[in-house]
């Protein structure tokens, strides 16, 4: 089994296909691809659209406006 972290980063290349969830979690390549992305050393996350990852606070008043009116 592999796992992937988010839709748009692969499993790790390198881990090895685990015979469940908990050992493909736990191997190296699996930790070391989520030290990265805790990191910030992922490119990828630089551009993240996921609500998992966004702080309230990080979002302006004035930016929380112009999407919602996007949406109106």
């Amino acid at each position: 089994m592999r796992v992937a972290p988010c839709f748009f980063i692969a499993a790790p290349a390198l881990a090895p296909s685990a015979p469940d969830l908990v050992a493909s979690l736990a191997s190296e390549p699996a930790r070391a691809l989520r030290a990265d992305i805790r990191a910030g050393k992922r490119s990828e996350c630089a551009k993240c659209v996921c609500s998992m990852w966004r702080e309230p606070e990080a979002l302006t008043a004035e930016a929380f406006r112009l999407g919602a009116a996007a949406h109106a």
